[in-house]
């Protein structure tokens, strides 16, 4: 099977992010747009303009990043040093492979994805990935990243139309 790794945001909360922006600006262009996405989140949220009054539920916070222990929590860390020019593993001409994801630009992605809390544009939860998926689709925050198994479950829970709900796209890289 593969596991594949995308951003899923909430459709209606970067709409109300493009009402800051200017006209073509791209959310998930690159690492400082996420960055400045997540930041404008949380402001608008300051203002009142995202909160249970005009959205269908309270979001907690921009991004989400389940640290629950998981076996496959490092499959979310992998798009940020990938973003970044690192690579998880060398794979030797005799087949011996060796990790290579503390190199500088894997560092780097995951200097970058931690940061994101520090920086108050993500919250760090102690529960595992099936667990924020569903406070996700619940409303709770409005980015996440997560695997192929999302479309089933957002169609279980938001029905056949979850597709004006909910976006789709790939991580921010670095430029």
């Amino acid at each position: 099977s593969i596991d594949i790794r995308v951003l899923f945001y909430r459709k209606d909360v970067i709409k109300e992010v493009f009402k800051t922006k200017p006209i073509g600006w791209n959310p998930f262009k690159d690492r400082d747009s996420f960055r400045q996405t997540c930041k404008t989140i949380n402001h608008l949220k300051k203002q009142g303009k995202i909160n249970k009054d005009n959205f269908d539920c309270e979001i907690m916070a921009p991004f989400v990043i389940p640290t629950g222990k998981e076996w496959n929590l490092v499959h979310n860390l992998a798009p940020w040093i990938w973003g970044a020019g690192g690579d998880m593993f060398t794979i030797w001409p005799l087949g011996y492979k060796s990790a290579t994801f503390s190199n500088k630009e894997g560092l780097d992605g995951l200097k970058f994805y931690a940061g994101l809390a520090r920086e108050g544009c993500a919250f760090l939860s102690p529960k595992r990935q099936i667990e924020v998926d569903e406070e996700f689709i619940d409303g709770r925050y409005a980015m996440l990243i997560s695997g192929p198994w999302m479309m089933e479950k957002l169609k279980d829970k938001l029905g056949y139309r979850w597709e004006t709900k909910v976006g789709i796209t790939l991580p921010p890289v670095n430029t």
